[in-house]
């Protein structure tokens, strides 16, 4: 399949959108790569409409992802192979 990066931004609403820009960056710079995006889980229905990801994942830190161990569920579920991760969460 077509190369990937993932971009990693989790918290408000206000943060993730500002996402966008940085997905059409990427496509830019990187055309023929796939863009995934891992977000909070509320924000997952906003940022799949913006139809700027290839992929839309949803981290439910308080539900389903907490723990310990919810990052690597999320990683789990991915189940990609990326060549860049991009992580706006600082």
């Amino acid at each position: 399949g077509a190369p990937r990066i993932l971009v990693i931004r989790l918290t408000a609403l206000g943060d993730v959108v500002l996402v966008e820009p940085v997905a059409r960056a990427l496509r830019q710079r990187f055309p023929g790569y796939a863009i995934d995006l891992v977000t909070d889980l509320k924000m997952v229905p906003l940022l799949t409409q913006a139809g700027v990801f290839d992929r839309v994942e949803g981290y439910d830190k308080k539900g389903a992802d907490r723990g310990f161990f919810g990052p690597w569920r999320v990683r789990r579920r991915l189940a990609e192979r990326y060549h860049a991760v991009i992580d706006l969460q600082g």
